[in-house]
């Protein structure tokens, strides 16, 4: 390695070393916890696990939408003793909530009895099979707590807590949750979500909430309103093997154009200026390269380590030869001044 290219290496050892020491005694930050419990909405209670975009026959007049509690905390002792979800729908017109049974364990949402043990009640705040005041959107809200028992759920497993029951037409629709907080037997929260106007956002039990989608029949023109999302651009891939040129776009014609599509011309892709040589664009007086024609390129640094020790020997001899020199001529300046002086002093002597 040639001294002065030790230099940068040496620039950053310092800078590494720095830095690790700068970092001693420095606070950690670490990775925010994940979410104990979870929640979820399934579209279609007859298939086994946990739907999320469901596609229903043509015709089909019923759909369920469950809540579902999934523990992924590590700890299978908790007891479930209360639940407040809202189950939220943008399409009122396809899916419109069912009158409850009862404006208790049997209203509209219906609490799993059959999967909650313990002496469950919903009487307090009896179910809403439907809240919003608008025409066009639903909300669907359930309180229910237990005063006594409560079941547990095990690492990794899930319990449906309660069900919307709609009738439905052909179309699409979107739910997703609100105002969610399931408590354990001591009235802990184990999970919230979506809680309007949360006094505490931030609280270490805010957990994930997943929406849902459902379509009946297979209608094309039905547009679901989702939340809106970052959307990918679409690239265009090529065959292995074929160039593309940067200077076109390529404008694909949809319909019966009158006239045909035009390739549009795009800016040319910026060239890297090339050192080396005996000629070329860059040319000018770039060291290294040759005496092309062209505008002057960028001054480089000469190459005294990638192309062999003959790459870099004349400007490390020119650098030599200066150094000694100057050496030189430092020394017989030296000797002269030293000379002249003793010349004075004896003729001052005299």
């Amino acid at each position: 390695m040639r001294r002065w290219q030790a230099i940068p290496v040496a620039a950053l050892v310092a800078t590494l070393v720095g830095g690790a020491l700068f970092g001693v005694g420095r606070p950690t930050a670490h990775a925010a916890a994940a979410t104990d419990w979870q929640m979820y909405l399934d579209c279609d209670t007859s298939t086994s696990g946990i739907q999320d975009a469901c596609i229903y026959t043509t015709g089909t007049t019923s759909v369920d939408v469950a809540v579902v509690l999934e523990n992924v905390s590590g700890d299978d002792t908790a007891k479930v003793s209360s639940i407040t979800f809202d189950v939220l729908g943008t399409s009122q017109a396809t899916f419109a909530p069912k009158a409850g049974v009862d404006s208790n364990l049997d209203g509209n949402p219906d609490l799993n009895q059959a999967g909650l043990s313990g002496s469950w009640s919903c009487s307090s705040v009896p179910p809403v099979p439907d809240q919003d005041p608008s025409p066009s959107t639903t909300d669907s809200a359930l309180v229910c707590y237990t005063v006594s028992g409560g079941p547990t759920v095990a690492v990794g497993g899930t319990l449906v807590l309660g069900t919307v029951h709609y009738t439905s037409i052909d179309g699409i629709g979107n739910f997703s949750l609100s105002n969610v907080s399931v408590a354990d037997e001591p009235g802990a929260e184990l999970i919230g979500c979506n809680v309007p106007d949360d006094p505490d956002p931030t609280r270490s039990t805010i957990g994930n909430c997943f929406d849902a989608s459902v379509q009946v029949g297979g209608s094309e023109t039905a547009t679901a309103t989702a939340t809106p999302t970052d959307t990918p651009v679409a690239t265009a891939t090529h065959p292995p093997g074929t160039a593309t040129s940067p200077a076109y776009v390529t404008v694909t014609p949809t319909g019966s154009p009158s006239a045909a599509a035009t390739p549009t011309p795009a800016a040319p892709a910026p060239t890297e200026p090339v050192s080396g040589g005996t000629g070329g664009t860059t040319g000018g007086t770039t060291p290294g390269g040759g005496a092309g024609a062209g505008s002057s390129g960028p001054i480089r640094l000469p190459d005294t380590g990638t192309q062999g020790a003959a790459a870099g020997s004349d400007w490390m001899s020119i650098a030599i030869i200066a150094l000694i020199a100057l050496a030189a001529g430092s020394a017989a300046g030296g000797a002269y001044f030293g000379l002249a002086h003793v010349r004075g002093t004896r003729g001052g002597g005299r």
